[in-house]
């Protein structure tokens, strides 16, 4: 089986290219999965075709993955590095999914790597997802509406008025009975008890592994397995009127269990919403608040001389990281941001992040800074993806990083309103950081040390002394 590596970002034309099969080609755009405007906007790992020399194994790498820093060229040891790479992003995926960050890895059951027989190796990966998927979700159910005389739900002013009778005093009709409406879980449906048999049956495969020892099968009667394939159209009804990605995929693990055909076409694992990724990866190890949202916008309308009216509007803003401690608070914005063209000649930078992201950031930490007063120290900073010529890059004096979790590599003030506008040159400091680092952090379970935040805050305050010594000297 043939093994195409490409990265996010790269057009279409250069896909092709690589794969050299106008049929797998065909196979991705059908799928909808793998472009945006012509360029790959899947991260993770895909198998197309049979599982066999007709088919091919996609690793699909971040935009951050240039050709000097995962190198894409065929070499086996490097090769084997960004397949690596590639399962711990996968790991990562999972990891949100489970924490039910909003974060959807567009996902069915991927190859697994297990040395067994062909058929066996994906009748067990079929078997863990469909476990994977009870584990987080639970048994399929339908939504069943109920209306009576019941203490709970909804008025059903309709139903009331027709069903009940009411007591009249003078002009007014009151309600001593009410009808209401709920919705309630319906577990009684067919596809709910298909979805039972298939956990029963995944499990007996799964139940001697350490990680699905543990887990609680559904209390409903198991189908025979040998008749569960005659209910493959009740599966593909239900498949018809999907809407969420987690029904369809579900779906289609019960389709594929049912017909007893463990050799699924398509197996993709990844997401096409990776900054997301980024940003819930550096929350987990930069961060220590989960508080960081405002609350909606407040519109006040006069109706006279010192009277108004007052209205909640909707939308919300969110801080993306801060870590906060006794005697100091690091505001953070992760940033999935690679530089398109760098040039010394005209000393230009295009692709990363604009004025209106920079000047965000300051008042982010104008209104973090409000909160916790100003008796203490801050800092503010960008999180970006390394890349090599700036993450090696001679560190600030009198700086450490330690074990090259990131390197801080300068900083960018935001641009002037208007000619006669005073330059501000509050900074915020770009930190590129190590993706292979940050992914191990997370999984683990690790935040960043004290002696990385003493060398964030030592860079920034230095910068703000220097700062105010400039503007003093201007004065």
């Amino acid at each position: 089986m043939r093994e195409i590596f490409i990265k996010e970002g790269m057009s279409a034309e250069k896909v092709k290219k690589r794969l050299n099969d106008p049929t797998l080609m065909d196979e991705l755009y059908r799928m909808d999965l793998f472009f945006k405007r012509d360029s790959v906007a899947f991260v993770g790992k895909a198998l197309i075709g049979k599982k066999n020399n007709d088919g091919v194994v996609i690793y699909s790498l971040p935009k951050y993955a240039d050709d000097s820093y995962f190198p894409l060229e065929a070499d086996p040891g490097k090769q084997e590095y960004l397949k690596k790479h590639t399962d711990t992003i996968i790991e990562v995926l999972l990891s949100l999914e489970r924490k039910k960050e909003d974060i959807f890895a567009e996902n069915v059951f991927a190859a697994s790597n297990k040395e067994k027989k062909e058929d066996e190796v994906e009748k067990l990966s079929l078997a863990e997802y469909i476990i994977n998927d009870y584990v987080n979700h639970g048994l399929y159910y339908e939504d069943k509406r109920v209306l009576g005389r019941q203490s709970k739900g909804k008025t059903a002013w309709g139903a009331t008025i027709k069903k009940c009778q009411p007591f009249i005093d003078g002009d007014t009709a009151i309600y001593m009975k009410l009808m209401r409406k709920y919705r309630m879980q319906d577990y009684s449906k067919l596809i709910t008890n298909i979805h039972a048999s298939a956990v029963s049956y995944a499990y007996e495969l799964l139940k001697d592994s350490k990680n699905y020892g543990g887990v609680i099968m559904p209390q409903m009667t198991r189908i025979n397995e040998d008749d569960l394939k005659a209910l493959v159209p009740v599966v593909r009804n239900y498949m018809l009127t999907a809407v969420s990605n987690r029904d369809i995929f579900l779906f289609r693990a019960l389709e594929a269990w049912c017909k007893k055909s463990f050799h699924y076409t398509n197996l993709v694992l990844g997401t096409t919403s990776f900054h997301l990724v980024w940003e819930a990866v550096n929350d987990g190890v930069f961060g220590n608040r989960a508080d960081k949202e405002s609350d909606n916008p407040e519109y006040h309308f006069f109706t006279g001389e010192n009277e108004e009216n007052s209205f909640k509007g909707t939308g919300t803003s969110i801080i993306d990281t801060i870590f906060v401690e006794e005697k100091r608070v690091s505001v953070f914005d992760s940033k999935y941001y690679v530089p398109k063209r760098i040039s010394d000649k005209d000393g230009a930078i295009e692709g990363y992040p604009a004025n209106s992201d920079i000047a965000k950031q300051i008042g982010y930490l104008d209104i973090v800074e409000r909160e916790y007063g100003k008796d203490i120290s801050y800092c503010n900073a960008l999180l970006l993806p390394a890349i090599p010529v700036y993450f090696k890059s001679p560190l600030p004096e009198g700086t450490k990083c330690t074990d090259r979790l990131f390197n801080i590599s300068g900083y960018v003030t935001r641009g002037k309103y208007g000619k006669n506008e005073q330059n501000d040159d509050t900074p915020v400091l770009m930190i590129h950081v190590d993706p292979a680092r940050v992914y191990e952090r997370f999984l683990n379970g690790a935040k960043i040390s004290a002696d990385q935040l003493d060398e964030i805050h030592g860079v920034y305050q230095r910068l703000l002394a220097r700062e105010k010594r400039s503007a003093e000297t201007d004065a």
